[in-house]
């Protein structure tokens, strides 16, 4: 490997920062899908979207991530990803209930 190949500090930080973010993201979503669980929250396909969708908006638009270039894009998918994962963990856990998985 020449020194033009290798990997500045600075970049690694960086990705080890956003790998983190989605650990926690994992685990908070986990958490969030249990709790509408035991709830038994009711939750439209319309409504997964739509939430979604408006969690990237806010973030995006509302928040001013595009300012930050693709840093705040990430951000805002992020954002709107952690809607998408919570659903679909609280589907998979009343699919698990019903017996179809």
């Amino acid at each position: 490997m020449t020194s033009t190949d290798q990997i500045q500090p600075e970049t690694v930080k960086k990705e080890l920062v956003f790998s983190e973010k989605i650990r926690q993201m994992n685990a908070q979503t986990t958490l969030e899908a249990e709790q509408w669980f035991q709830t038994n929250r009711k939750v439209s396909l319309w409504g997964v979207f739509w939430r979604t969708a408006a969690a990237f908006l806010g973030s995006y638009v509302k928040e001013g991530q595009w300012r930050k270039g693709f840093a705040g894009f990430a951000n805002a998918v992020n954002r709107s990803l952690y809607q998408l994962i919570s659903y679909t963990k609280y589907w998979e856990l009343n699919e698990k209930k019903r017996g179809r998985m």
